[in-house]
């Protein structure tokens, strides 16, 4: 029977390197060298691919810009690194011989440990270190450990929430697939795409919400 979930292929140094390693590997190596080719070619006058990579970003842009309730260029490379990262990642499972990487829960709790970081760089950044320990603290500052936890729990939250999914989504075609094979690739196929694609957004928009929280003026907490 063939393995659909992580397994180990090969050590390095004594250090376990899974099947979800190796495919993570080769969507950087892709990603790239995409990006390389699609910045040759660039012009001051966009058309074909390049105006609906520019619509692409513009409306990622607008998105951060509404949530956080400021200019969301500062955040966008993050952001757009994340969205593009994790639906390839969800994706990557539909292509034959190869497994999502976001089935192992190493890679969604990766991702969800940059956010973690991210968050409180920007936050620091943009209310310093003693504003932003008063942000966390609120009112009173006996609250802040709770605030903490809070923050850790983000991290489980997210990292669970997108395995969780991508794993549930996993089984569900292998078994429907065992069912009916004749009938149900295509429309599972479907299926898989929309859940990688959602899945990317939502793990997304609750970083940009985090990250709004965190730039958020003491003035407007208040």
């Amino acid at each position: 029977m063939k393995q659909t979930f992580p397994y180990v292929v090969f050590t390095i140094f004594g250090i376990p390197v899974r099947r979800t390693v190796i495919v993570t590997w080769m969507m950087m190596a892709v990603l790239t060298i995409l990006a390389y080719l699609t910045s040759r070619r660039m012009s001051l006058k966009p058309k074909g691919w390049q105006r609906l990579v520019e619509l692409g970003i513009e409306a990622l842009e607008g998105l951060i810009s509404r949530t956080i309730g400021r200019p969301g260029e500062e955040f966008l490379p993050l952001v757009g690194t994340l969205i593009l990262f994790i639906a390839t990642a969800n994706l990557s499972g539909l292509v034959p011989g190869l497994s999502s990487p976001t089935s192992d829960i190493n890679t969604p709790f990766a991702l969800a440990l940059v956010v973690f970081f991210a968050v409180h760089y920007y936050g620091i950044r943009q209310q310093g270190l003693a504003g932003y320990i008063k942000l966390l603290a609120g009112p009173v500052f006996v609250s802040l450990p709770l605030e903490l936890m809070g923050h850790v729990s983000r991290v489980i939250s997210l990292s669970l929430r997108l395995f969780g999914n991508m794993v549930a989504g996993t089984v569900i075609v292998a078994v429907l697939y065992g069912l009916i094979p004749l009938i149900i690739p295509i429309p599972l196929l479907l299926f898989n795409l929309l859940i990688g694609v959602l899945q990317a957004f939502v793990f997304t928009l609750l970083s940009i919400v985090y990250i709004g929280q965190a730039v958020k003026p003491l003035a407007e907490e208040r």
